[in-house]
């Protein structure tokens, strides 16, 4: 079921709905009937002709080469209420008609013979009205009022009685000529207008417009035609804009174009009101009905949004659309009476919505102005790489009150990580909200917005102010993000020969290399076979890399004994088939000064991508010596969680500088990912000492890991890592991080140990 009501078009934004209007006064230039033709105000390409009228021939309208011969108009006569002279009256009966004017190729004319007596006598009491339509039911071109008398009938404009031919004959002659825009539309008009205005009011008395004096030049003319737009089922009347829009779209012409004009080109002198009957959906509550706005489209200023102005003047009465469900002719009756009628009181109860000032003329539509937000669950999801995610996105679009609004078109993009999103646009239903179907994410970031025109994004939505006027309206976008993990393949910890530290200042830098084909995720170096001893050992860097010029990658470890016996150490890859977006950042070089030169320093992965694992190398240096010690190593964050990276200090205790750069292995995130955090264990001042692990949940396998001093800040903290490793336990069970760290600071520390850890394979 729908409801009538009025909306009122007018350049500049809405401002919100206006209460009920107060009944207004007719505006300047309201027709009185009497007659409309291209002679006396009327459609400029229709003509009543002789004997009804004087030969319009040199009126300046008139077009000897326009003639259109390839129409078929009809006539209709009905009975007017009352004396349409004094005041504006309105059809009460259709007594004739309506029936095909023929042809008269010769004279460049189509003519009806009107048998005056038949069917229905006329009442001479009684006046009546003739009009042209374009076509059986179509708009009506031109009308003529006019007064049964004796043996004639009577120009009631001009008082000239026009003999009945044989006692009851009236001829109807009349001229269209090319170019008539109105011929074939149910809902059409066209009309003069000059520096004086005009009141112009659709056939149907579906819209209209309100032309004050002033807004042409004097000795300025144009033909002003409202036609309602044709709209295909189901279609918005302008596609362009994907507010929710409702039957009942105008286009306004003005010919010669605004663009011609020499002054103000493309724009009337002074803005004018234009007006829709439009038909609301009782889906729409009475707070959304006063929401209503109305948009504009053409193609030199675009789409925009429409200030508010009162529909006062086009009459959209209830009880006449009520009319409908009568007879066809009684409803084309009742629609059309109403351009000539003064509006009752009722009708002040008209104009529920919103609408503009314009400047120009254009296609005119109505809707209900929205704003858009993410569904709560939607955001920031996780999902396998190449797969939907769990929760496909969704928007909920609702009105300035927080209502949810139908009808809504939202369009969907992909903006980042490749993948897919069906379909593409998705209209709101009943609950306000648009949905996909399916999002595919790639690996790593991804994100795709929802946008549409004229749709903001919560808590905002594009209004026009109320002083401006042809506000843009713009593109309002709501942001998705969701992160595409990938599988880990081929997963393994290669580890190399054991190598024997010799007692008292025994050094190795050697390496543990993954397979062909494989890269290394992270590493590290353990004691072999002393269980939990303090084994004074110190690594002196562990970090990844590559031999063979890159063919081979591999993890690298430098470590010294400082302990009174010897030592035997494993050096451990974790290796993988490539992860997408794996990648092994560098952070910039660092200078360690010699006897104590310390850095707490990081290398951070790129923005979506995890750290997996990490470590610190002397650059430049070969195999000696270098008399380093990594104090803590291990993964972190920065930014609130926001970028992901590897964390390193290191000393000096070498009587030479060296050179340091800090590795993070990144890559998209892995299936799993998660980085777990042991305990914190307390090492006391003066030769503290722990070895500890992280262990990463059942089913998931570690990727790198490390040592971290906790609540210190970035002071020199005099912890040595003595081993650094990955390793398992319950007979490979479970997968963890091993960590033995001491401490020879002169006050006491707190240590965690953290472990990258993923699904297995």
């Amino acid at each position: 079921m729908k409801r009538w009501v009025c909306v009122v078009i007018a350049t500049a934004a809405i401002s919100g709905c206006t209460e009920r209007q107060a009944l207004q006064s007719p505006p300047i230039g309201r027709p009185m009937a009497l007659i409309l033709d291209g002679a006396h105000n009327g459609d400029p390409d229709f003509f009543f002709l002789p004997p009804l009228v004087a030969n319009p021939v040199n009126d300046p309208h008139f077009d000897a080469g326009k003639f259109d011969a390839t129409l078929t108009p009809t006539v209709e006569v009905c009975r007017l209420k009352a004396d349409p002279r004094p005041a504006p009256t309105f059809c009460e009966a259709l007594v004739f008609g309506p029936v095909n004017a023929p042809l008269d190729l010769s004279n460049q004319q189509y003519q009806f013979n009107w048998d005056t007596k038949s069917p229905t006598l006329l009442d001479p009491t009684k006046f009546y009205r003739i009009r042209v339509r374009g076509a059986a039911g179509k708009s009506v071109l031109g009308s003529l009022d006019v007064d049964p008398v004796d043996q004639g009938m009577k120009n009631l404009r001009t008082g000239e009685v026009v003999p009945f031919q044989d006692g009851r004959t009236l001829p109807i002659k009349f001229r269209i000529e090319q170019g008539e825009r109105c011929t074939f539309n149910d809902d059409c008009t066209t009309q003069l207008v000059n520096a004086g205005g005009a009141t112009i009011i659709s056939s149907e008395a579906g819209g209209g417009v309100s032309i004050p004096p002033g807004a042409l030049d004097a000795g300025e003319e144009i033909a002003v035609t409202i036609a309602k737009v044709v709209q295909a089922p189901g279609q918005p009347c302008l596609a362009q804009l994907d507010v929710p829009q409702f039957e009942g779209c105008f286009s306004f012409i003005a010919n010669p174009p605004l663009s011609s004009r020499t002054n103000n080109p493309g724009r009337f002198n002074i803005d004018v009101d234009a007006a829709i009957c439009v038909e609301v959906p009782m889906t729409l509550s009475d707070a959304q009905k006063r929401l209503l706005q109305l948009h504009a489209f053409d193609e030199e200023r675009g789409l925009r949004a429409l200030a508010n102005a009162s529909a006062g003047f086009l009459p959209c009465e209830a009880t006449r659309f009520a009319a409908r469900t009568g007879s066809a002719w009684r409803s084309a009756f009742n629609r059309l009476a109403a351009l000539v009628t003064p509006r009752p009181a009722f009708a002040a109860m008209v104009h529920l919505g919103v609408g503009g000032r314009t400047c120009c003329f254009s296609d005119v539509t109505w809707g209900l102005p929205s704003k858009m937000a993410p569904v709560e669950g939607t955001e920031n999801q996780t999902g396998t790489a190449n797969q939907p995610v769990e929760t496909p996105p969704a928007v909920l679009v609702t009105d300035g009150s927080n209502n949810a609004v139908a009808g809504a078109t939202i369009h969907f993009r992909i903006t980042s990580g490749g993948g897919s999103v069906t379909p593409a646009t998705v209209v709101t239903g009943a609950n306000g909200i648009a949905q996909v179907d399916s999002w595919v994410i790639g690996p790593g970031t991804n994100t795709l917005e929802a946008f549409a025109t004229g749709i903001g994004p919560a808590p905002d939505f594009p209004v026009a102010p109320v002083e401006a006027t042809d506000v843009p309206v713009p593109e309002g976008v709501v942001t998705f993000t969701a992160t595409g993990t990938s599988t880990i393949s081929g997963y393994e910890v290669v580890t190399s020969s054991n190598f024997t530290l010799a007692a008292a200042g025994g050094f190795i830098r050697e390496t543990a290399q993954c397979p062909t084909g494989k890269v290394v995720l992270g590493g590290g170096a353990l004691v072999v076979g002393e269980g939990a001893g303090d084994f004074n050992t110190r690594l002196q860097e562990s970090g990844p890399g590559t031999v063979g010029g890159g063919a081979t990658s591999a993890w690298l470890v430098s470590m010294k004994n400082e302990d009174v016996n010897p030592h035997s150490i494993g050096i451990f890859a974790v290796c993988a088939n490539p992860l997408s977006g794996y990648e092994v950042v560098a952070s910039s070089t660092v200078s360690l000064a010699a006897s104590g030169g310390f850095t707490r320093e990081t290398a951070q992965c790129p923005a979506g991508k995890l750290v997996l694992g990490g470590g610190a190398l002397v650059v430049g240096e070969n195999t000696a010596d270098f008399n380093t010690r990594l104090q803590e190593s291990g993964p972190s964050t920065t930014g609130g969680g926001v970028t992901s990276l590897w964390l390193v200090s290191m000393k000096n205790t070498d009587a030479g500088p060296h050179t340091i750069q800090i590795f993070a292995v990144c890559a998209n995130p892995p299936t799993g990912y998660e980085v777990v955090v042991s305990s914190s264990f307390l090492l006391t001042a003066s030769g503290g000492f722990i070895q500890q692990t992280a262990d990463c949940p059942a089913g998931k396998v570690v990727l790198g890991g490390g040592a971290q001093v906790v609540g210190a800040g970035t002071a020199d903290f005099n912890t040595l890592l003595q081993e650094s490793t990955p390793g398992t336990v319950g007979g490979g069970a479970t997968s963890l991080w091993l960590a033995s760290m001491k401490n020879v600071d002169a006050s006491p520390h707190t240590v965690a140990i953290r472990a990258t850890c993923a699904n297995g394979p």
